[in-house]
C-alpha cells in the first residue's frame, strides 16, 4: 500500500530555499535547517529531483478550529480530564524569551501524571499505544507538541503545551528527559509498517504529528534525527507548510 499524503502537506524540496514569494525573508537559521532536511531527504539542490507541486496549508478551516480531540469536556478521557484546570494555569514565556525561561517542566509533569491504576503514567500509555500501532487516549499535546499559532480556535490544552519558538523546540530536544522521550516515540513510529500516519492516528492527530515532526526536524537540523525519518516514513517526506511558514517569521 502506498503512502497517503495528508491534505495540505508540502514536499521538503518546496522549502529547500527561501521562498521569494514570502513577504518576510526566511531567517538564515531556518533556511539552513530546511536546506539540510531537503538535502538529507535527497530532494535538495543538486539532487536532480523535481520538487513536488505546491499544496494548500494543512491547517485549513476544518482543522484550524481545534478538533474534538482537544475537547476534554463531557467525555471520559482519563488522561486529559485531570489536567483541565492545570491547562489554564500559569503563563507561557513569550517567543522572545531565552531558552532558560521556558517552562519545560509542564511537559514532564503532564507525561509523568499517573492516569491508570496502579501507577501507569500518561507517557507509558502513549508508549504502549504507539507500540500497538493504535492511538486511543488523548496525550498528543504533550507527547508530540506543535508550534503555537497553528489552530484557529485553540483549546486551553493546546495553548498550554504549544511550543512558542524554535529556541524552545531546541531547548526541548536538549532536555535529558523530554528529548530522549520524543526520540524514543519517533523510533516507535518508525518500527510500524510504512502505511501512513493515519494507520495509527486520526486524520487530525496525523496532521498534528506532521507539524510536530516538522518542527523538531528543523530544530535538530545538522544531524541525522528520527523526526526527519518519521516524515519520510509516514508522510512521504512532506513537511507541514503551516509550521514552516510560521518559523519563517523573524520572531521565531
Amino acid at each position: 500500500m502506498g503512502l497517503r499524503r495528508p491534505r495540505g502537506s508540502v514536499t521538503m524540496a518546496r522549502f529547500a530555499e527561501p521562498d521569494p514569494t514570502m513577504t518576510t525573508p526566511v531567517p538564515r537559521r531556518v533556511a539552513a535547517a530546511l536546506l539540510t532536511i531537503s538535502t538529507l531527504a535527497g530532494c535538495g539542490p543538486g539532487s536532480g529531483q523535481t520538487p513536488g507541486p505546491a499544496a494548500t496549508t494543512r491547517h485549513d478551516s476544518a482543522t484550524r478550529a481545534d478538533s474534538t480531540s482537544d475537547d476534554v469536556s463531557g467525555v471520559d478521557k482519563p488522561i486529559a480530564e485531570p489536567m483541565r484546570e492545570q491547562a489554564t494555569a500559569g503563563k507561557q514565556p513569550t517567543r522572545e524569551a531565552s531558552p532558560a525561561a521556558f517552562d519545560l517542566q509542564r511537559f514532564v509533569d503532564a507525561q509523568d501524571r499517573v492516569v491508570r491504576a496502579p501507577a501507569t503514567t500518561a507517557y507509558e500509555v502513549a508508549v504502549a499505544e504507539l507500540k500497538a500501532g493504535a492511538k486511543q487516549e488523548h496525550w498528543m499535546w504533550f507527547v508530540f507538541p506543535q508550534l503555537t499559532g497553528l489552530a484557529r480556535n485553540p483549546s486551553p490544552m493546546s495553548q498550554r503545551y504549544a511550543i512558542v519558538s524554535l529556541a524552545e523546540a531546541r531547548a526541548y530536544l536538549a532536555d535529558p528527559v523530554l528529548g530522549r522521550r520524543l526520540a524514543d516515540c519517533a523510533r516507535l513510529l518508525l518500527a510500524q509498517p510504512a502505511l501512513g500516519a493515519t494507520a495509527i492516528f486520526s486524520t487530525v492527530d496525523a496532521a498534528k504529528l506532521q507539524s510536530s515532526m516538522t518542527l523538531f526536524s528543523i530544530a535538530a537540523a545538522g544531524a541525522a534525527n528520527p523526526f526527519r525519518e518519521v516524515l519520510e516514513h509516514s508522510f512521504g517526506g512532506r513537511v507541514d507548510a503551516a509550521t514552516v511558514k510560521r518559523l519563517a517569521d523573524p520572531g521565531h
